[in-house]
């Protein structure tokens, strides 16, 4: 969020105007994945969705800005599960044959919550009262529903960390850029190390090679900064076989007074994407 505590932040306002009470006429209104890169075709049919919202947002200029601070949570991999759930309260899809916007079901909130809160108290933040589950519907209900998953499978890197290649997801890092505090171009200067009181966070200590936005000083000495989870979750990190990484590194994230958290790295990708991701936030 600001990536990550800038949705924190955002997140006692919403409240405020929260109003499950009464709808207004509502209208179906079409999403392109150019704009809506969260919510649209997240499932099949998912791209008409249903205004005013149950927060009381009533056009998609205005949903779009109160979703853009939750794609770092969403980066975060904390939950498979989060963006439906923030679809389903922000851009409830279309259903031609319901008058209202269908909301999550409790199950589906409990579960995004269980697994992202923790996430959010690394920044100091809790899951926001204008969540809270107990509020929403059983599952038996017309509700959105827990989606199902068919067998255990091995936990995926989270989407903080890119892959262990040279393919880049441009809209991805695109968005992540435009909304994070800083962004700088570094190299790992030695290997990572759990922080003291554990939670999953990683310390990782870099050179910093160029600072391409933000606030970060440019020095000799190595540059800490804060990985949201075990390092070893991270395929660019962990792939090393031990060794340090000599490559450089595009590296993003939110600065809260000195702390420096990581919302996103990725192996430097080439010159021309990266003037592109630069030059989609001027």
């Amino acid at each position: 969020m600001a990536p990550l505590l800038k949705a924190l932040c955002f997140l006692t306002l919403f409240h405020l105007c929260e109003s499950y009470s009464s709808y207004r006429a509502v209208k179906c209104f079409e999403i392109s994945r150019e704009k809506d890169l969260m919510c649209a075709n997240l499932t099949r049919g998912y791209n008409k969705i249903m205004l005013p919202n149950a927060l009381g947002h009533d056009n998609l200029a205005e949903v779009r800005t109160q979703l853009v601070p939750w794609a770092p949570l969403v980066g975060s991999g904390c939950s498979p599960h989060l963006k439906v759930f923030l679809c389903s309260v922000f851009m409830p899809v279309c259903v031609q044959q319901i008058s209202y916007p269908v909301p999550p079901c409790h199950s589906l909130c409990t579960s995004v919550r269980d697994s992202c809160e923790p996430v959010m108290k690394i920044h100091n933040y809790s899951w926001p009262a204008m969540f809270d589950c107990s509020k929403y519907l059983k599952d038996d209900m017309m509700c959105v529903p827990l989606p199902e998953t068919p067998n255990p499978t091995t936990p995926s890197t989270p989407s903080v960390c890119g892959g262990d290649d040279d393919k880049v997801n441009e809209d991805e890092a695109r968005i992540k850029y435009c909304n994070g505090n800083f962004a700088i171009k570094a190299r790992l200067q030695e290997h990572p190390k759990r922080a003291p009181k554990g939670n999953n966070l990683t310390v990782l200590k870099v050179k910093v090679l160029k600072v391409l936005k933000g606030d970060v000083t440019k020095s000799r000495k190595p540059l800490r900064l804060r990985l949201p989870f075990d390092a070893n979750s991270c395929d660019i990190i962990s792939k090393a076989n031990g060794k340090i990484m000599k490559k450089p590194l595009l590296i993003i994230g939110s600065k809260k007074g000195k702390r420096l958290n990581i919302s996103f790295l990725l192996k430097w990708p080439k010159k021309k994407a990266t003037r592109r991701i630069k030059l989609t936030c001027r």
